[in-house]
């Protein structure tokens, strides 16, 4: 294919502001995300290469967590940038989304060691594309028990 030269960089940080509350952020970053080896401007040529992954990304939450209570909550924020895609017979434009999820959790005061949490991915039912080929995805609601043993 030839030589290619890029670089790329990833930050994550998490703020402990106290027992209760904490934030993250983390974000990524590429150079290229396309090769373009016979210079037509797209990346839709079978010279070209795609890195099939956008050049920025990401992400900011916030969580409070109460011990006592039993009681925890969680948002969070993801952006992903656009991007072209070029695999195999899966060849186009990725656009760019941006997505909200949460999550409740609640230990059980009978079974200390059993937690209800109810995740909702994508909240707001942002329909969008990850990958060509791949259908639109929407929100996506998920209740799950965990017992620690």
């Amino acid at each position: 294919f030839g030589d290619v030269d890029f670089w790329g960089a990833d930050l994550a940080a998490q703020f402990i502001v106290d027992a209760n509350l904490s934030f993250r952020v983390s974000g990524s970053y590429v150079s290229e995300e396309c090769f373009d080896f016979n210079n037509d401007g797209s990346c839709s040529s079978s010279d070209d290469i795609a890195l099939n992954a956008p050049a920025k990304k990401g992400s900011f939450s916030g969580r409070w967590a109460d011990a006592a209570s039993g009681w925890v909550f969680e948002g969070q924020v993801r952006y992903s940038d656009g991007f072209p895609m070029n695999s195999g017979v899966y060849i186009g434009d990725i656009e760019s989304y941006t997505v909200f999820d949460a999550n409740i959790g609640y230990r059980l005061p009978m079974a200390p060691e059993a937690t209800l949490t109810l995740t909702a991915s994508n909240l707001f039912d942002n329909l969008h594309q990850e990958f060509i080929g791949a259908p639109e995805l929407g929100r996506l609601l998920m209740l799950r028990l965990q017992y620690e043993f």
